[in-house]
């Protein structure tokens, strides 16, 4: 607001300042007009004392009121000064400065100086930790190993007896122990349980048979004359190692 107020203020002196000067070059120069006219007619008045007019019928004319003398008549002679008409500087108007409202401080606590009380910081001495101790390195006791259940004992005899029974159930064989008519090479068998040695040698005695059925004119079983005749067979097993067996299958 205060620098808009003497802005327009500064405005008023410029105007005010360009009329004065305005007027008083219109001044000076209505001077020099009147200045010429009054010497053009005192050079006017000189040439007519000089020279009378005389008029055309060759005649004076006659001053009857001043005595006899003749007295010539100057034309008067009117200086016209040219007219200036006064410029009116047009002042604008002033604006009414707008006063600010005065604002009201607003309350500030004031700041105390005074410095904060600083806790002290408690320092707790630092725990020391014991070293690790490295306890001496004790072999484990030795276990004894977790009892196994003993190994099924193979009972050869039964595995020759189940073999016989199933050839003759089977195939109508004839169980003849100590027949050594024929064999073919042996089979070696391996097996821990008595159910292995069961399957082992029921296979020896169908791979024997079909063997024997090869041959053309050759039968297990056959009735000649109303007699049945039947071939006849014997099985021996001998243990070659540790679950290892030989099934010889004797035929005749």
């Amino acid at each position: 607001m205060k620098k808009g107020f003497i802005a327009v203020i500064a405005l008023l002196l410029c105007t005010v300042m360009l009329a004065t000067a305005i007027s008083g070059c219109r001044g000076d120069d209505t001077e020099k007009l009147q200045e010429d006219g009054m010497l053009q007619n005192t050079t006017n008045d000189s040439k007519d004392s000089g020279s009378l007019s005389v008029p055309e019928n060759g005649t004076e004319p006659m001053d009857t009121a001043a005595g006899g003398e003749s007295l010539t008549t100057e034309p008067e002679q009117t200086v016209t000064e040219p007219v200036t008409e006064p410029t009116t500087a047009t002042e604008p108007e002033l604006s009414k400065p707008t006063e600010p409202k005065p604002t009201e401080p607003t309350p500030t606590a004031p700041i105390s100086t005074e410095p904060e009380p600083t806790a002290p910081v408690i320092t707790e001495p630092e725990a020391t930790k014991p070293k690790p101790t490295q306890s001496p390195v004790t072999e484990p006791p030795a276990t004894e190993p977790p009892a196994t259940e003993p190994a099924e004992v193979i009972d050869l005899d039964a595995l020759v007896q189940y073999g016989l029974n199933y050839a003759a159930d089977t195939h109508g064989y004839r169980i003849s122990p100590g027949v050594r008519a024929g064999y073919y090479p042996a089979y070696t068998c391996v097996f821990d349980t008595m159910e292995d040695g069961r399957t082992a040698i029921r296979g020896c005695v169908d791979d024997t048979t079909r063997a024997l059925l090869a041959v053309p004119g050759t039968q297990i079983a056959v009735e000649i004359d109303g007699v049945m005749c039947r071939a006849k067979i014997d099985i021996v097993i001998v243990q070659q190692g540790e679950g290892v067996y030989l099934v010889n299958v004797f035929y005749g």
